[in-house]
């Protein structure tokens, strides 16, 4: 298994796997704007609908993509401490939110995603857990300070 990326599903991903993704009880994120203003998110009875992007709340659900997988869609699968449930041939999402509200004193600007305050949280995310992903191995405490010390500085 080799992970290429860890992202946020986008609306058309969501709408053509959604009977492959597990529910969970909050609201989360996906990442295509509809506009200007706002971004598309899942409500927790699966229903789509759209945020206001600079909105300071809203869970986030990482999305694997791997290449080699050899899973079929709604198989699951431990990886880093999560269950995750593979919904394409390349592309597993996980099957709780791992982050709410990740900036709570700041306005999110959802409105770009490769720019957003959610996808820099998320490559912090991925690279404290990276060393483990790709290592199966525990991060030593340098590590994780590191990371951490990163996480504040560019918050």
């Amino acid at each position: 298994m080799n992970i290429s990326e860890v992202t946020l599903l986008s609306k058309e991903e969501y709408i053509n796997y959604k009977r492959f993704i597990p529910e969970v009880d909050l609201w989360w994120w996906l990442q295509t704007p509809c506009d200007e203003t706002y971004v598309y998110v899942v409500f927790a009875g699966m229903d789509i609908s759209a945020y206001n992007a600079g909105y300071t709340c809203g869970a986030v659900r990482p999305v694997l993509k791997i290449s080699n997988l050899n899973m079929q869609p709604g198989e699951r699968f431990e990886l880093v401490d999560y269950t995750w449930t593979v919904i394409s041939p390349d592309t597993a999402i996980c099957n709780k939110c791992v982050g709410f509200s990740p900036y709570q004193k700041q306005a999110h600007d959802l409105s770009n995603y490769e720019n957003s305050d959610i996808r820099v949280w998320l490559d912090n995310w991925t690279k404290l857990n990276d060393i483990r992903i790709n290592q199966q191995a525990q991060p030593s405490f340098e590590e994780v300070y590191d990371t951490l010390l990163e996480m504040l500085t560019t918050a």
